[in-house]
């Protein structure tokens, strides 16, 4: 699904998705699977766009549970997570609406910015696509790496996370220590 900013200057488009709803707008699932590796199993996501002039405002509402594993004992993890964010997007200038240098010579393009408004998406003369939006918001608030004892994370089984401690020599608990003759 496509958005532009001239369709959204008459009217706001709204999507609300949870878990019952994912498998009637697989589109949706698909982007959040994209970016997180799994299924939520449990999901409320509300999107409202809206436009300002050429600039897309996204305002995103999530709560979300899916499964994972720890990187370090590849322990099954849920991970737990909630927010509220704006996200703004501006035409990109290089696919926009302008044909030709000429016309680009006769605008006045600058775009001005607040700090809470510091990163900005591009989208093409095509619009700003959904499917994206929705993968994106999901992979920002998806952690580089998780380890059983991280904050929002809840181990499936019970037991400790295998991990090297401060104390403990690094070779001591490397299973490919042989292959670098670290042993």
């Amino acid at each position: 699904m496509r958005l532009d900013s001239y369709a959204l200057q008459k009217r706001k488009v709204k999507i609300q998705a949870n878990k019952e709803l994912l498998e009637q707008r697989a589109w949706i699932k698909d982007s959040i699977v994209l970016a997180l590796g799994s299924v939520p199993e449990q999901l409320e996501l509300l999107l409202l766009f809206s436009a300002d002039g050429e600039r897309i405002r996204a305002e995103v509402k999530v709560s979300c549970a899916y499964q994972t594993k720890c990187d370090r004992c590849l322990s099954e993890l849920i991970h737990q997570f909630e927010f509220e964010r704006t996200m703004f997007y501006m035409p990109d200038l290089q696919t926009g609406s302008v044909r030709s240098l000429k016309e680009l010579d006769q605008i006045d393009y600058e775009v001005e910015v607040i700090e809470d408004e510091l990163d900005i998406g591009w989208y093409p003369s095509t619009g700003l696509e959904v499917e994206a939006v929705i993968s994106e918001i999901f992979a920002l608030e998806k952690p580089l790496q998780m380890h059983c004892h991280d904050d929002g994370l809840t181990r499936v089984e019970e037991g400790e996370c295998f991990f090297v401690s401060a104390e403990m020599p690094a070779k001591a608990n490397n299973t490919l220590a042989h292959l670098f003759n670290l042993e």
